[in-house]
């Protein structure tokens, strides 16, 4: 019998490739698995808010929420809602409305504090928020200016990536 050293040759320098491919497909696989290429890690924290609107400082934990805001328009604003979202269905985690005497009134060019505002994550809201976990919200916030007498309500929208605490 006569074999073909060409093609055996060859049979073997795929096969050799074909090992070494499916060792370096299920090393990345494992790291994977164990976290290890986890874009989460490399995303930076942030609030980021479009408009006159802008964020300050912010925190989440497991079961409360802070967001501080800065006023950047010339006059004084009123808050009337807060709603922090989930992106990926569209629902509201936390939605607080404030009537006519609760709104949330900032100064110009003042900072607020919108803290807990007596409204908790619930895990059925928020997805089973755990502590470590990196997550992402979007932001809405309605306002409207207090001068000239006219009022017309305005959402400053955004997005806020925080590891839970």
């Amino acid at each position: 019998m006569k074999f073909n050293k060409k093609g055996q040759a060859a049979l073997e320098f795929l096969t050799t490739y074909g090992w070494a491919f499916l060792i370096i497909l299920v090393m990345i696989g494992a790291l994977a698995y164990f976290g290890v290429l986890n874009p989460d890690r490399f995303v930076p924290e942030r609030c980021k808010l479009s408009g006159e609107i802008e964020c300050d400082a912010f925190s989440i934990t497991e079961d409360s929420w802070r967001l501080s805001v800065a006023n950047n328009l010339g006059d004084e604003i009123n808050i009337t809602q807060i709603r922090i979202l989930d992106p990926k269905s569209g629902n509201a985690v936390i939605n607080s409305s404030f009537t006519t005497g609760s709104q949330i009134k900032i100064a110009a060019f003042q900072k607020a504090d919108l803290g807990n505002m007596g409204h908790n994550f619930s895990d059925a809201d928020a997805g089973n928020i755990q502590a470590g976990e990196k997550k992402k919200f979007n932001l809405e916030i309605t306002w409207f200016k207090t001068a000239y007498g006219v009022s017309y309500s305005r959402i400053a929208t955004g997005d806020l990536i925080a590891t839970i605490s």
